[in-house]
């Protein structure tokens, strides 16, 4: 597959034109010419071209035989938003338009925007100036809220955590030793949870926390084991209608589990999640198709590692209070 050239116009286009050609074109029942919407967002024949190429590159709208019309997925929000709310569409379709991703990136790396413009360019050819680039991206950055210009200083907008730093804070303990990870787990999961489970479990998922740097593929393996464990500790002791004893691995398991009735479909998928991403990355050898092993990265094992708790977590509190934790 081809990869899709992506252009600016040198006209810089004011977002909220843009948006009210979009509003124009989610009002109408039938495609506008270029001309109508000209009239639309009363604009010259140049900047409108720059308005619809724009919109076209972003996937806002799209060309037809007879004219313009708005992106069929987003026709019924744009009517129903005001002209201050409109921005939120157009946040969602930036995130997607890859040269201001690759801008948003160098900025947050720590380069200036007129840099981060050249290096945009460089990748994606443009063809318009760096100036031209800069001044278009920084002017729908801002206006969508990805960006913040502060007294001319330009920065990727950092929205409040909803991580607290103290659980940032308690997790980066976690995995400097299997006492402070063992403290983190019984916060994480609950202090009843971990009385239910058998010690070896606890001992799995705090190596996963300690070893996810140096040995992220045995980092999974053990979190895997504590998952696979506990789902046949659980359906044993809470099931009535599952196969515990000869289902093999956390599928099969998660499989065998949903027949009870106190478990959920998301209880099925995080079971298959947690079973996919291990047999690759920690419980199998060689990718069948490429003969050769995945790469594991350290951030995935963290990641595994806490889906592998919580999931821990949901199915004990599903089985004990029939309640719907994630």
């Amino acid at each position: 597959m081809s990869e899709v050239h992506q252009s600016l116009r040198a006209n810089v286009v004011n977002p909220e034109v843009l948006m009210e050609a979009v509003f124009g074109l989610s009002q109408t029942p039938r495609p506008l010419e270029r001309d109508e919407i000209s009239r639309f967002i009363d604009c010259g024949t140049r900047y409108t071209k720059a308005v619809i190429h724009l919109g076209e590159e972003l996937n806002l709208m799209q060309e037809v035989d007879s004219g313009f019309e708005v992106n069929s997925d987003i026709a019924e929000e744009v009517r129903k938003l005001s002209p201050d709310q409109r921005f939120v569409i157009l946040n969602k379709y930036l995130q997607r338009y890859k040269p201001f991703i690759a801008f948003l990136s160098f900025l947050s790396k720590g380069y200036e925007p007129d840099r981060a413009a050249v290096q945009v360019d460089v990748l994606y050819d443009l063809g318009i100036s760096e100036e031209k680039i800069k001044k278009q991206f920084i002017k729908l950055g801002t206006y969508s809220n990805l960006l913040e210009n502060d007294n001319g200083t330009i920065a990727v907008s950092a929205k409040d955590s909803p991580i607290s730093e103290e659980y940032i804070q308690e997790l980066e303990d976690a995995l400097k030793s299997e006492a402070t990870a063992r403290i983190f787990i019984e916060d994480q999961i609950g202090e009843d949870v971990v009385a239910y489970m058998n010690d070896k479990y606890v001992d799995e998922l705090a190596t996963a926390l300690v070893e996810h740097n140096s040995s992220p593929r045995n980092s999974i393996s053990a979190a895997g084991r504590a998952v696979e464990d506990f789902q046949r500790d659980i359906g044993n002791d809470y099931g009535t209608s599952g196969n515990y004893s000869s289902a093999s691995g956390i599928g099969q398991l998660a499989t065998e589990l949903h027949k009870e009735n106190w478990t959920m479909k998301r209880h099925l998928h995080g079971g298959n999640y947690l079973g996919g991403m291990r047999n690759p990355s920690g419980g199998h050898g060689y990718n069948p198709k490429t003969l050769e092993r995945w790469d594991v990265q350290p951030e995935v094992a963290v990641e595994y590692a806490l889906a592998a708790m919580h999931y821990i977590r949901s199915l004990y509190r599903s089985a004990e209070d029939n309640k719907q934790v994630l």
